[in-house]
């Protein structure tokens, strides 16, 4: 009598233990895999962190290069007809341009959708802005100590860029550095001369104005 083949756990027929080495195998690339899959996410987070450290900093040209920006024209307007939120151009001005004027930032636990991450970032305010122009635009103190942004990054030709950021978020002591630089210049080399416009005296004693108004609400004395 023929004795049927059955297949041991040891061992088992040929087939399965074809079939236990390939399951073995795929349990051994897994590992690798979702390492892989983790690096996306990680980079776009690294992508918002060197977006938000730059710009605390006082980088004015990061959105040219690590940002997909909808032209303000294309953007979704309120109901007055206004986009408070958008910059009219991807290289912005801190002496000039609207932004938030910041002490601290952390960034908390990024949410992935496939090829969009967001970035939560948690920002300590200072003040904020209202106009534009070197004169035009004053520091007001912040409604709110602090302030939740969500940053939208995008996998794009692979390369990961932040879309639409909102409006830059500067440390204080950056800002006060470039305001203290012009004033500075100006006050040594342009009001001395003769030469000197009226409009470029009036122009520089306006930002020393607004660095004076801003030291007061970042705690310094003018």
């Amino acid at each position: 009598m023929r004795e049927e083949m059955k297949p041991s756990i040891a061992g088992g027929t040929p087939f399965r233990g074809l079939c236990r080495g390939l399951l073995m195998l795929a349990a051994a690339l897994l590992p690798a895999a979702g390492a892989m899959a983790a690096e996306a996410p990680s980079a776009a987070v690294e992508r918002v962190r060197e977006f938000v450290a730059g710009e605390f900093a006082g980088a004015e040209d990061l959105r040219a290069s690590l940002a997909l920006i909808v032209p303000a024209t294309q953007r979704p307007r309120t109901a007055s007809g206004e986009d408070p939120d958008a910059l009219d151009g991807q290289v912005f001005s801190l002496v000039g341009d609207a932004l938030v004027v910041v002490s601290r930032y952390e960034l908390g636990v990024a949410e992935s959708d496939g090829a969009v991450v967001v970035v939560p970032v948690d920002f300590s305010v200072v003040a904020t802005t209202q106009g534009q122009g070197v004169g035009g635009r004053r520091f007001v103190r912040a409604a709110s100590a602090s302030e939740r942004v969500r940053y939208r990054v995008l996998l794009r030709k692979g390369e990961w860029l932040v879309q639409d950021p909102p409006l830059p978020h500067v440390s204080a002591q950056a800002l006060l550095q470039s305001y203290r630089k012009q004033v500075d210049y100006a006050k040594e080399k342009l009001l001395p001369l003769p030469q000197t416009s009226r409009a470029q005296r009036e122009t520089f004693a306006a930002m020393e104005r607004e660095m004076n108004a801003l030291q007061v609400l970042a705690g310094e004395t003018p």
